[in-house]
Order: structure tokens, then C-alpha cells, then sequence
């Protein structure tokens, strides 16, 4: 206990310095490790929301009765009165199961850095994703996350008639 007006601090326990190269290289690949994984996982979530927009508009699309039947005229076609929100909403799940995680992995891995994230890096961020592909497994968080990348992505051309 400090006396009165001391400081509190007095007591903090210093951190070990005394680390040799090898401990140091190690400290240092490991920060460069959780850097790149970390650097991974925010691209695997913006390509994810790219391809996740592309699948919500095609199962839109597939589910649309004006475009089962081709109907010429866009107000029997509900796809074409659904905002962006409520159409990643409705479909999101179902249009993420359709993307070829492997393939956001590869693409995440080759353009972060050169020479590539190594492997077992690659590996960390799929289990940070697997969700997207196991039924009683979900990361609400990350979820949400690319759920509102995907928005975003549909806001741009939703006047355009996507």
C-alpha cells in the first residue's frame, strides 16, 4: 500500500527485457502473424460482402415470380421493389453459402503481401469464417459486419435497377 500522496504505481512489476534475439525474433514473426491474419480477415470480409451482394441479387432473382415467368413489366417483379436492407436481410444466408470460401481465402492470401500469407495464417482466418459454413455456428459479430459491407455494396447500384 502506498502512503498518503504516493504513488500508486510504485509497485508495477517490470516487464522483462532481458530477451534474446531468438526470443525477440519470435515476439517480433509472432505481432508480424497476428498483423497479417488480422490484415486477412478485414479482406476476406470486404470480398465476401462483394460476393455475398452478387448471390443476394441472383437468389432474389431466382425467388421472383416476374422473373420466373419473365414478366415485361417491372411492378410484377418484387426483386425490383425490394431495397437493398431488407433484400441482404431475406437472403444473406442463403447466398453466403454459395461462395467458394476457399477461392476469398486465395484471393485474400495473394493480395495482402508478396511473397503470399503463409499457410497456417491462412488456416487462423478460416476458422474465424467457418461459420459461414456450419449450421449451429454463428459470429453475430462478423456477420453483421459483412452483412453491412454487402448493403453498402447494393445502396451503389440500387437506383440503377440492379
Amino acid at each position: 500500500m502506498a502512503a498518503a500522496g504516493g504513488n500508486m504505481n510504485a509497485e508495477v512489476v517490470r516487464l522483462d527485457t532481458s530477451l534474446d534475439e531468438t526470443e525477440m525474433g519470435i515476439v517480433e514473426r509472432m505481432i508480424s502473424e497476428t498483423e497479417m491474419a488480422e490484415e486477412c480477415e478485414k479482406v476476406c470480409i470486404q470480398l465476401i460482402a462483394e460476393e455475398a451482394a452478387k448471390e443476394v441479387l441472383a437468389v432474389r432473382n431466382e425467388r421472383c415470380e416476374g422473373c420466373k415467368i419473365e414478366h415485361p413489366s417491372q411492378r410484377n417483379h418484387a426483386c425490383m421493389m425490394m431495397p437493398p436492407d431488407e433484400t441482404v436481410t431475406m437472403y444473406f444466408d442463403t447466398a453466403v453459402k454459395r461462395i467458394p470460401f476457399y477461392f476469398i481465402l486465395e484471393s485474400a492470401r495473394y493480395s495482402l503481401v508478396s511473397p503470399p500469407i503463409p499457410v497456417h495464417i491462412t488456416f487462423d482466418v478460416f476458422e474465424r469464417f467457418k461459420w459461414l459454413y456450419l449450421e449451429n455456428c454463428v459470429d453475430e459479430e462478423r456477420k453483421e459486419i459483412i452483412m453491412e459491407k454487402t448493403i453498402e455494396i447494393l445502396q451503389k447500384d440500387y437506383h440503377h435497377g440492379s
